[in-house]
């Protein structure tokens, strides 16, 4: 899947050529040679761009995020309805983890994170923009000092159903009840911000329960 931008570079290339070898063969079995060959450059002018493979798959994940959150951003600016942008954005990422490439990269390289200092540090902090760009919207305007839960947990419960949702139906969980579940998850997450601004105008004495 090439990622959306201007016209492409040699790096751009190399970046969406990795990218597309990633979701089809993993990373286990990708290597520099194999992504010269189908990005069709020499092995010396792609390691003048990425020196190492670790350094390309960095730059891939950096790509992969300015990307995510830059649409995000997007979509939570198209209202001044707070429940409508988080909406929005509930609708967005579903649709990403939709595309299978994305979702298998996603789910590669969550699991050699678990080995991977550096490749952890990464998919940490790519979750922390993406949940930060919600978490924006949840306090934007007033404070969460009597909110019965932090915007941090909603905005971070919204990306792991979507993402725990679409990795189930990666591994065949049927389409149909994916979208229950994430309409489900839609309407609880949208349903605690209302509590979280009942509970501000009560001044907390309503959202205990």
């Amino acid at each position: 899947m090439a990622l959306p931008g201007r016209r492409k570079n040699t790096s751009d290339k190399i970046l969406d050529t990795t990218l597309r070898l990633l979701a089809e063969y993993g990373y286990a079995n990708v290597n520099m040679r194999l992504i010269a060959s189908e990005a069709g450059v020499a092995l010396s002018q792609l390691t003048y761009h990425f020196v190492t493979k670790k350094k390309l798959i960095n730059a891939v994940l950096d790509k992969v995020s300015d990307t995510l959150v830059s649409n995000i951003r997007a979509e939570l600016a198209s209202s001044d309805v707070r429940e409508e942008r988080l909406g929005s954005v509930s609708v967005y990422l579903r649709n990403v983890m939709k595309d299978p490439d994305i979702l298998r990269v996603m789910v590669d390289f969550t699991a050699q994170a678990m080995w991977d200092d550096e490749l952890r540090r990464k998919m940490n902090a790519l979750c922390e923009r993406i949940s930060g760009a919600v978490n924006e919207v949840l306090t934007e305007g007033s404070p969460e000092d009597n909110a019965p839960v932090s915007a941090e947990v909603v905005s971070r419960f919204m990306l792991g159903a979507v993402y725990g949702i679409s990795v189930q139906v990666l591994l065949g969980m049927d389409t149909m009840t994916a979208a229950q579940a994430a309409a489900f998850g839609e309407r609880a997450v949208l349903g605690k911000v209302k509590r979280v601004d009942k509970n501000k105008e009560t001044g907390g004495k309503d959202g205990e329960n």
